[in-house]
């Protein structure tokens, strides 16, 4: 059974931040140096000062902490008087479409419910953010997860409570509007939680947090009960506004013998065509440009030639194209990820990468089915668009 609960949210206090534009930002692992300068000037209380200070482990955590601990005490940041749910809304643009996106943000018990990842973690990222944990012993950002509203029994409740005035209002870096509203009322609170009660998550983003989460809740019993509950934004598989874009693989450190003959030994698994534009990219295909406008057009839709287990497009990619055609790691030693074609390019055509890997983007009902069979796609599998702002609702243990 899935256990969720309201929770006195730590919210920046509206007498003393005027623009809450100013002080959230993206979640800790996309922000780049240069966005990491941009968000340190907007506000000498933006978030990020939390979730990515400044300075070298282990000081740079105590230092977080000791700017947590501050604003509190200065009243910057706030707890709510009574235990909430909060409801997000985010309206954005991409492709020339518009979208609304909107979901709630509770705590979950950690040992209830079933939560399913699916993509691979690294070490090093769920051991800065335990580090964090460790000496805030708060969460200043939210997992992303997404369950199943076939009967629109939550949607109904989060479109009543978004007809008032929401507390916050502003946008985040990107552009992206968002909206923040408080359900209080402990009738609709408990019938949320009756709702919630048998759905199984899928974690679409934030898989390392939720891990840390887990480790931290098990090694820290004795701290208190709030160290087996985290804070998730929940949003429903149905939702229109929901959008997952495809993460890019930018290669470095390949034989130079087996990127001359990639698509030779590419051909032994695939149809492999050279063209000069690259074309939209259906499921099945994937795309590697090797520089000045050359791409390779890789058709991975024939399985007959791909040994037993590798039938998933990224699958493909890190078993077989990069791990036997180029014969390197997936590590990030050989692999840098981005979103940006453009960026793509650009680091392939000025040798700062050998080749760079393009693919169609992933389907949300696929990954719950994926995740649901206790399969994990590679690491860096899916964007999630827009992501969830840090500093929006945080919450104290």
């Amino acid at each position: 059974m899935l256990e969720i609960e309201a929770f006195n949210g730590i919210l920046y206090n509206k007498e003393k931040i005027s623009d809450i534009s100013k002080v959230i930002a993206p979640p800790y692992d996309v922000i780049s140096p240069d966005t990491q300068e941009k968000l340190y000037k907007l506000s000498p209380y933006n978030v990020v000062r939390l979730i990515l200070t400044k300075g070298e482990a282990p000081q740079k955590y105590e230092k977080a902490a000791k700017i947590y601990k501050e604003w509190r005490n200065k009243n910057i940041l706030r707890s709510d008087d009574l235990p909430a749910i909060y409801v997000m809304l985010q309206k954005f643009s991409y492709g020339g479409k518009s979208f609304t996106r909107k979901g709630f943000i509770a705590l979950k018990k950690l040992s209830s419910g079933s939560v399913f990842p699916h993509e691979k973690t690294f070490s090093k990222p769920k051991e800065d953010r335990y580090s964090l944990m460790q000496t805030t012993h708060a969460n200043f950002e939210e997992v992303f997860v997404l369950y199943s509203d076939k009967d629109k029994a939550m949607s109904k409740i989060i479109d009543a409570s978004i007809k008032k005035k929401p507390h916050f209002s502003g946008k985040e870096f990107d552009g992206t509007i968002v909206k923040l509203w408080k359900i209080q009322d402990p009738g609709i609170i408990e019938k949320i939680k009756k709702i919630m009660l048998n759905k199984k998550l899928l974690i679409a983003d934030g898989h390392h947090r939720y891990e840390t989460a887990v480790k931290f809740s098990n090694e820290n019993k004795d701290l208190s009960p709030a160290s087996d509950y985290i804070p998730l934004y929940f949003d429903c598989i149905e939702d229109k506004g929901i959008l997952v874009l495809p993460i890019l693989r930018m290669v470095r450190g390949a034989d130079k013998e087996n990127l001359k003959d990639f698509a030779q030994n590419a051909g032994k698994y695939f149809k492999v065509k050279k063209v000069k534009q690259l074309p939209v990219l259906k499921v099945g295909q994937l795309a590697a440009y090797v520089g000045k406008g050359v791409y390779y057009i890789i058709d991975v839709r024939d399985k007959s030639k791909i040994p037993a287990g590798r039938n998933l497009d990224l699958d493909i990619l890190h078993e077989l194209i990069i791990g036997k055609v180029l014969n390197i790691s997936s590590d990030d030693k050989h692999i840098v990820y981005t979103k940006d074609k453009k960026e793509l390019v650009k680091m392939v055509d000025c040798g700062q990468f050998q080749m760079g890997f393009l693919m169609s983007g992933f389907l949300v009902k696929a990954a719950l089915d994926i995740a649901s069979k206790g399969y994990l796609l590679p690491q860096k599998s899916t964007y999630f668009y827009p992501k969830v702002p840090s500093g929006l609702v945080m919450r104290e243990m």
